[in-house]
C-alpha cells in the first residue's frame, strides 16, 4: 500500500522523505519503518508489523474486566523483554515525547538514554537540556554550556531565530521537571511546538505531574512514556488523554498501570505514529559514560555556532 504514495517530495505532514524512498533498498530497515508509518497513517485497518521481531504470544497480555464476558476486551500491550538500551525513537523525523511519573521512577534515565542515542546515531545536531539541577551528575555526558537551569524568553527567541534558518540543524530540547516554570501559554512557545516539524526541532518533557501540562499539548505527543503514578488524579488525566480509545473502562486502565509500571524503570510506551502500546524497561546509562562533545566536530552545521553566540 505504501508504494501508492511514493510520488514527489512531501516531507510534511508525514515527516517522510518520499523523494528518497525509492532509493532505499527493500531489505533496509529504514524502508520498512517508512512503509509501516505510511500504512499506519493512510491504511489503519491493515495488520501492523511493528512487533514481529518481539517474542511471540507468551509475552503479550490482554486484560479483561470480567473474564466471563468475552465481549469485554481492551488494548493489547506488547511486552518487550529486553531493556531499552538501543534506539527508542528511531529515525530522524522531529518528534515530541513526554514522560510522566513520580520521582525516582526512571524518567531522567529515559531522557538521558534518548539524548545519548540520538547523538551517537547522529540523528540530532544540537541538544539543549533545561533542568533545575543544571549541569549535574545526570547530564555530565553533555558539554556544560548545553545544560541550563531555566527556560527564558531570550533563549526561546534565539532558538526560534536559528531554527528558521535554511541552514539549521536538527535540534533536540529536553525539559526536565519544569513545574510551574515552563511557559506553556506563551505565544512563541506555542508556535514552536505546533511548528516543530518545520523548525526541525524535537522536544522531550519529563513531568511529575501530568496536570501541569495543558491537555492540548499532551495530544501533540508522538510518543508517551508512562511510569508509576503518585495520585488518582494523574492516572485519570493520563487515561483521558491517551487511554480511553484503548481502555474504555477506567478500571481496566488502573489494572494495566499497576501491572506494567509498578516496578522501577518499567513504563508503558505509547507510539501515536503506530497507535501501539508496549511495556518497556529503561537501562540507565553507566555513570562513567564519556562526554559526547558534539560542539567540537569540524563538520558541524551553522546552527551550532549561532546557538552558542
Amino acid at each position: 500500500m505504501a508504494a501508492l504514495l511514493l510520488g514527489g517530495y512531501n516531507r510534511d505532514p508525514l515527516g517522510i522523505p518520499l523523494d528518497v524512498f525509492p532509493q532505499i533498498k527493500p531489505d533496509d530497515p529504514l524502508r520498512r519503518e517508512y512503509e509501516d508509518k505510511i500504512d499506519a497513517i493512510f491504511f489503519p485497518h491493515l495488520k501492523r508489523r511493528e512487533f514481529e521481531d518481539l517474542n511471540p504470544p507468551p509475552f503479550t497480555k490482554r486484560f479483561k474486566g470480567n473474564p466471563s464476558d468475552e465481549d469485554h476486551t481492551v488494548a493489547t500491550v506488547h511486552v518487550d523483554p529486553h531493556p531499552s538500551d538501543k534506539n527508542i525513537i528511531p529515525g530522524v523525523n522531529p518528534f515530541i515525547m513526554s514522560a510522566y511519573g513520580k520521582p525516582g521512577s526512571g524518567k531522567t534515565q529515559l531522557m538521558q538514554r534518548i539524548v545519548y542515542q540520538k547523538l551517537i546515531n547522529k540523528q540530532v545536531d544540537y541538544v539543549i537540556v533545561i533542568t533545575p539541577n543544571g549541569w549535574s551528575e545526570d547530564w555530565k555526558f553533555l558539554p556544560r554550556k548545553c545544560v541550563k537551569t531555566e527556560w527564558t524568553q531570550k533563549l526561546a527567541e534565539k532558538i526560534y531565530k536559528v531554527q528558521q534558518s535554511p541552514e539549521r540543524g536538527h535540534l533536540l530540547i529536553v525539559c526536565e521537571d519544569q513545574i510551574g516554570s515552563f511557559p506553556w501559554t506563551d505565544p512563541l512557545v506555542t508556535k514552536m511546538l505546533i511548528s516543530h516539524r518545520h523548525l526541525d526541532t524535537s522536544w522531550v518533557f519529563g513531568l511529575q505531574y501530568v496536570n501541569k501540562q495543558p491537555p492540548i499539548y499532551r495530544e501533540t505527543n508522538s510518543q508517551v512514556a508512562i511510569f508509576d503514578q503518585l495520585t488518582l488524579n494523574a492516572k485519570e488525566a493520563l487515561w483521558k488523554s491517551f487511554g480511553t480509545a484503548f481502555w474504555p473502562d477506567y478500571k481496566d486502565w488502573e489494572v494495566a498501570l499497576k501491572e506494567y509500571t509498578e516496578e522501577k524503570y518499567f513504563f508503558m510506551w505509547y507510539d501515536a505514529w503506530t497507535h501501539t502500546w508496549t511495556r518497556k524497561k529503561i537501562k540507565p546509562l553507566p555513570k562513567d559514560t564519556p562526554v559526547i562533545d558534539f560542539l567540537k566536530k569540524k563538520a558541524g552545521k551553522p546552527n551550532k555556532r549561532k546557538m552558542e553566540e
